[in-house]
C-alpha cells in the first residue's frame, strides 16, 4: 500500500566524460502528495496522510528545482482556482505530519 502511495516516476541521467568515467544521477517526479498539496487539495492531501504517504520525499518535477510537499503547498504554483484558505489547511497538515516522520529517501 505505501509503496503505491509514495510512487513517483524516477529516471536516471548519464554524463559521460572523455576520461571514460561516467557520473550517473537519479531523479524522482513528484508524489501525489506533492502534486494535491500544490494544488492545495487539503481533502486529498489529509487522506494520503491518514493512508500513509510520506511527507519528506523530495521530488524534482523540473530541472534543479526539489519539492516537498510542503514545499510545493507554500509556493502553491498550481493551486489555481483552489477554495480560500485551503493552502493554509494543506500547510498546517503537513507541518503537523512533518513531526512525526523521519526524512526519507527513495529506494
Amino acid at each position: 500500500k505505501h509503496r503505491v502511495i509514495n510512487h513517483s516516476r524516477r529516471w536516471t541521467e548519464v554524463n559521460y566524460r572523455m576520461s571514460g568515467f561516467t557520473k550517473e544521477y537519479e531523479w524522482f517526479d513528484i508524489t501525489p502528495l506533492t502534486a494535491a498539496a500544490a494544488r492545495h487539495c487539503h481533502e486529498i492531501v489529509q487522506f494520503l496522510l491518514e493512508s500513509g504517504a510520506d511527507p519528506t520525499l523530495v521530488g524534482c518535477p523540473e530541472e534543479d528545482v526539489h519539492n516537498s510537499a510542503l514545499d510545493a503547498a507554500k509556493s502553491g504554483d498550481l493551486a489555481h482556482g483552489a477554495a480560500p484558505g485551503s493552502g493554509r489547511r494543506c500547510i498546517d497538515l503537513l507541518q503537523v505530519a512533518n513531526l512525526f516522520w523521519n526524512e526519507a529517501k527513495y529506494s
